[in-house]
């Protein structure tokens, strides 16, 4: 266990080499990237001498997503972040993008303000979406009720190390939770793939014409308004060379319900933008599931991490109430369940890039 002091609310954790050039350098040190939800901040964590340490890199208000870059082009790992602004469910428009810069010294970092004045931000990453050869925002502004949607930043100039942008708007609906860029249908420019919450509940294709105007393409659509999609991760799951989408829905926060249809999802890629559904497995209230390696076993497992508020703890029995599991690939495309833990009101999560 890594001692977190005066750290708050975890949202997002991440595997990073910090303070030196993005080249795998001998005597590049590694750590954990962690934004503090609850209390406001971005932190490192250390391992020295046997010993955790943490620092605080910046404050912000309610930081909830990280994503490694160098975003000045000069070879130093830089941080873009997205901040919800506020933890109520509010249309204020509290919500920023920032980039934390590396600033040339061991440990100095420099918080610079990309975009301020937006609604609740859940997801912001870095693309060239219009062909120019520098790097845009993509910003998911999740809002609440009336602000929120899909937006592009795009990155006109960098002046003393700060960006000049323009926003561009995508798509008006609020509730977008994740936004990754990727070459979906193979044309040479970046699309995006997008979670969107809220009524809207589903996942949505955002096809770049190569200069940041995008056509739409429902890729998943839930047949329930209150299907509660929580988060969304993009890996080739069974292996065949394309990427598949791999999304959760169970999202306890919004009506204090666990539902039999919170669960893993795996959108299969078949090509030509045609992807076939499969439930992977029933998880109630789950958050957050992601592809990885666990068992070193050459092909892709998966990580999920549920939450049951404790309001909630009255309509299950504590001791089956799975709060993180791995589901195993045994063989392509089938995967054998194992639960990791049991107990307390589970976790929350909005991964680093």
């Amino acid at each position: 266990m890594i001692p977190l002091k005066h750290v708050d609310s975890t949202a997002a954790v991440s595997f990073l080499s910090l303070d030196q050039p993005q080249t795998n350098q001998a005597g590049t040190k590694s750590g954990l990237l962690l934004c503090d939800m609850g209390g406001g901040g971005l932190y490192r964590l250390n391992w020295n001498d046997g010993q955790w340490s943490n620092s605080r890199l910046c404050h912000l208000k309610h930081p909830d997503h990280v994503v490694s870059c160098d975003f000045d082009g000069d070879g130093y790992q830089d941080f873009l972040l997205a901040d919800l602004g506020t933890l109520s469910a509010t249309d204020e428009l509290l919500g920023s993008v920032s980039v934390v810069a590396f600033a040339g010294g061991i440990g100095e970092f420099e918080l610079i303000t990309v975009q301020a004045g937006l609604g609740r931000v859940a997801d912001a990453r870095l693309a060239d979406l219009d062909s120019d050869g520098d790097n845009d925002f993509v910003i998911a502004e999740f809002g609440f009720e009336s602000a929120g949607r899909l937006l592009w930043l795009e990155n006109l100039s960098v002046q003393d190390g700060k960006p000049k942008v323009e926003l561009h708007v995508i798509d008006p609906r609020h509730g977008s939770i994740h936004a990754p860029p990727t070459d979906l249908d193979g044309d040479g420019d970046l699309d995006l793939i997008v979670l969107i919450s809220q009524e809207h509940e589903a996942i949505v294709a955002f096809l770049n014409d190569g200069h940041g105007s995008f056509e739409s393409q429902t890729l998943f659509q839930a047949d329930s308004p209150s299907f509660g999609s929580s988060g969304l991760d993009l890996a080739d799951l069974d292996g065949d060379g394309d990427l598949d989408i791999l999304f959760t829905n169970g999202d306890t926060l919004d009506k204090f319900q666990l539902r039999p249809f919170h669960g893993v999802h795996w959108l299969e890629n078949r090509g030509s933008l045609q992807f076939d559904y499969h439930l992977l497995t029933v998880l109630p209230g789950a958050v957050r599931a992601i592809a990885a390696d666990l068992d070193h076993d050459g092909d892709l497992d998966i990580a999920a991490v549920a939450y049951c508020p404790s309001v909630l703890k009255h309509q299950f029995r504590p001791k089956i109430f799975d709060t993180v599991i791995w589901l195993e690939q045994t063989r392509s495309g089938e995967f054998v369940r194992h639960s990791l833990e049991r107990s307390g009101d589970g976790h929350m999560s909005n991964r680093g890039g």
